[in-house]
């Protein structure tokens, strides 16, 4: 019996000594776990978070957030301002003075933020871990098998080796924090006007008169930050999303310029912008408004189809054209007819020898550099369909039209309102006798009823001069027919951002040929396509 029993002793502490060796053992070590006073007034790091306390990492970080401000263009008397500025050189330099002496573009705010209170401690935990733990050799025999040319096989076994991080307890970095307090940083904000810019200093200053002036259509969202990132200093910023010029956003005084994060503190800042240049690479912005009556008050910007079926007449059954205000129609005229002023202008000098003509241009050359243009704005429509999980899907070819073919007569005119009564009212039909101009017909699916459909409506501005251009305004290396697509400059890069118009089919009219709808009911999509679309909200009745 002591045999067996000192056998058995013998066995244990062997297997235990194996265990020891092969995964280790307790290597936790407590330094201090006592309380942590918290930076936070009146508080202490939880009890459970500060064994071994690392007092170098203790600190008071604040969050990063921002302000953000919508600039538009500023209104002012178009209608005096024009006048002055067909009035001669006179004129157009007091129509200059009287946009300079437009208020200020200044505002204030607050900025709220938090301050994070953050620690690193050590926890005692069980794992495998090569650099805590140290490693072991695990050894197995690894039998392979090869066939010689005459097929005879050889069967060889090897013993390969690894090796294995081994398992103990160990202290381990924990990161902690938790929110300390709610904060506010003070502001005031403006854009600074350059002094040295004068009338003479653009061949278009007179419509930027200013230099930060947004012309219609535009808007830039000023995002003022009480600190770039989160952290124990603050570094104050200023970024302009969707920005139309050039800015320079250094400008930043104030006690919260390179302060300490701190609890209940009382930074202020005071933030300058000034304008460098102009941004002429941009697409034209998107200048269509919903259409308003004389009043101001909203109309349908939809023109619809009432259609006869056998069981009556469907009103509203799909849209025939889309009506739309331009909001830039009056400024972007005044642009152009400013255009063909210059030309003739500099054609007389031209002619007269007066140019100094200093890179040895002909006077064919300087009068082809400097002619003017007239007023073209272009709209692209596009359909697509709707998805409430996906995004709309593009089921049209495009349709173009121009000013001269969609602007009708309106009585906007006569309104009180001044944006009102500068708007041209635009009608895009989206059907017709001719294919190319016909948006159904170009469609590469047909209406479905009671379906969600979206219309996309982009601008492009030909010849403004403050816009990208096509290849016939602007040429330049990327116009090649040589260029790779991914490189070749397409519509996209000078035409607007859609404006989104979205519509619902009624349930009661079906468009659809019969293999229209065979093909629609065994598309690969159309199961996909009956669990994501845009369910109409009116369930198709209008």
């Amino acid at each position: 019996m002591k045999k067996h029993s000192l056998l058995i002793a013998i066995v244990v502490s062997t297997w235990i000594g194996q265990l020891l060796a092969g995964q280790g053992s307790n290597e936790c070590t407590t330094v201090r776990n006592s309380p942590v006073a918290a930076i936070c007034e009146g508080m202490y790091l939880p009890s459970d978070k500060v064994r071994n306390y690392h007092a170098n990492s203790h600190q008071l970080e604040c969050s990063s957030t921002a302000d953000h401000f919508i600039r538009r263009p500023q209104k002012y008397d178009f209608a005096a301002w024009n006048k002055l500025r067909k009035s001669g050189e006179d004129g157009q330099q007091k129509a200059f003075k009287m946009r300079q002496s437009l208020p200020d573009i200044a505002w204030q705010g607050t900025i709220p933020y938090t301050t994070i209170e953050t620690w690193s401690w050590e926890d005692c935990v069980y794992g495998s871990n090569a650099t805590e733990c140290g490693t072991h050799e695990e050894c197995s025999t690894v039998t392979t098998t090869t066939t010689d040319a005459q097929g005879n096989e050889t069967t060889r076994e090897e013993e390969v080796c690894e090796e294995v991080a081994n398992s103990c307890w160990y202290d381990e970095v924990q990161y902690a924090s938790f929110q300390c307090s709610n904060e506010i940083m003070r502001f005031t904000a403006s854009f600074l006007r350059d002094p040295s810019w004068t009338l003479s200093s653009d061949k278009y200053a007179l419509f930027i008169p200013n230099k930060y002036d947004l012309l219609p259509g535009e808007l830039e969202d000023v995002q003022v930050y009480n600190t770039s990132s989160r952290g124990t200093r603050l570094t104050p910023s200023v970024q302009v999303g969707d920005a139309w010029n050039k800015y320079d956003l250094s400008q930043i005084s104030g006690s919260g310029v390179g302060a300490a994060c701190r609890q209940n503190s009382d930074y202020k800042i005071d933030v300058k912008i000034g304008t460098i240049d102009r941004l002429t690479d941009k697409p034209s912005p998107n200048a269509f408004k919903i259409p308003t009556n004389v009043k101001g008050q909203e109309v349908d910007s939809l023109l619809w189809v009432d259609k006869q079926t056998k069981k009556g007449v469907v009103p509203k059954a799909f849209p025939r054209a889309i009506l739309l205000a331009d909001s830039s129609s009056a400024v972007s005229t005044a642009i152009a007819q400013h255009s063909r002023k210059v030309a003739e202008r500099e054609m007389a000098k031209s002619e007269a020898g007066q140019n100094s003509n200093k890179d040895g241009a002909s006077i064919e050359e300087m009068i082809k550099k400097d002619e003017g243009f007239f007023r073209n704005t272009i709209v692209r429509v596009s359909l697509y369909k709707a998805f409430r999980f996906w995004w709309d899907r593009k089921i049209s070819l495009d349709i173009m039209t121009d000013d001269s073919n969609s602007i009708k007569p309106s009585t906007n005119i006569l309104s009180k309102d001044q944006d009102v009564a500068l708007s041209d009212i635009w009608q895009v039909d989206l059907i017709s006798d001719i294919n190319k101009n016909d948006l159904y017909k170009r469609s590469i699916q047909k209406l479905r009823p009671n379906r969600t459909y979206a219309l996309h409506v982009s601008m492009y501005q030909k010849g403004i001069p403050f816009y990208a251009g096509d290849c016939d305004t602007k040429p330049a290396w990327d116009c090649g027919w040589y260029i790779p697509p991914p490189l070749k400059r397409e519509p996209d890069d000078y035409f607007s951002k859609p404006l989104q118009l979205r519509f619902e089919t009624s349930k009661d009219v079906d468009e659809r040929a019969w293999y229209d709808k065979v093909n629609d009911l065994i598309s690969p999509l159309s199961i996909f396509e009956w669990i994501t679309y845009e369910r109409p909200v009116n369930g198709g009745n209008k």
